[in-house]
This record gives C-alpha cells, structure tokens and sequence, in this order.
C-alpha cells in the first residue's frame, strides 16, 4: 500500500501537552515503533509482525486550506500548562491514520517499495536525541527554580 499506519491505542498511547499542537500545528515529528507486517506498514504500539523499534516520522496531521483534522487524527486543545498560559498546549491520537512512505526520516532505516528493511548506522541514536532533549530540558527547569528560589 505504499503507507504507513498509525494506532494509538489506548487513551496511554496518546501524546499530550505537545507546544502549538491544540489550535496552531499542521504536522507532527512522531517517534514510533515500527512494525512491518506483510504488505502493510504499521507505527503503532502493537505488536503484530517484524518489530523495528522507535523511528521518527513526519506527518501531516492537519489539512493545509481548512485547518481541520486529517482522517485518523484527532487533535485538540487542552488549554494552559501551569506557569506557560500563552502555549497551545494539545493532544493527538491516530486512529488507523494512513501517510506516505517517504514520511519516515530514513537516516537510519528505509522501508522500500517491496517493503524491505534497510538499517545504516544505530537507529537508536535519533531515540537517544529525544531523551538527551528532555533532559537537557529537566535540568534548564531545575536551575531556572533554583535561580528562583536563591534570589527569593
């Protein structure tokens, strides 16, 4: 089919509190397992057929013209995060969402057409990047309170 699938699951599948993602966001970076099973591609959290582990993704999840959800999307806003009130905070969910194969950022991993894996390099790395980021963003957190907290 040439696509990639997108489940969700559970409500524990779904991804809150992304920046921009209730009201402003037209495409998402996704990271998601990926799974190939028979002739269709899944990114999704279960496990049917060969599993890839964590791979990114880029993926449209709003209509360009009139801003509204793409068919499997759902995205809405979740209104303000304590100490961020002007963020456009949000949810998404994907339900049996379809994208392109050329939506996955092949650094590390290439679906070909027949569906065939391609691995160059670790594709860990681009998994190590998202918790490096969130790291780094805990510690800019607990400085900034401590800053706080010694000028106080």
């Amino acid at each position: 089919s040439q696509e990639f699938v997108f489940n969700s699951g559970s409500i524990e599948g779904y991804k809150f509190w992304p920046g921009d993602l209730g009201l402003l966001a037209t495409h998402a970076v996704v990271f998601a397992r990926l799974i190939i099973d028979g002739d269709d591609y899944f990114a999704r959290l279960i496990i049917d057929g060969d599993d890839y582990g964590v791979n990114v993704f880029i993926v449209q999840i709003r209509d360009l013209e009139t801003h509204r959800p793409m068919k499997g999307i759902e995205v809405g806003e979740i209104g303000p995060k304590l100490g961020f009130s002007t963020k456009d905070n949000g949810y998404l969910a994907f339900k049996n969402f379809r994208a392109p194969r050329e939506c996955i950022l092949s650094r590390y991993i290439n679906v070909s057409e027949l569906g065939e894996i391609s691995i160059q390099g670790n594709p860990k790395i681009a998994y190590g990047t998202m918790m490096f980021i969130r790291v780094t963003l805990l510690k800019l957190s607990t400085e900034a309170f401590f800053y706080g907290l010694f000028i106080t």
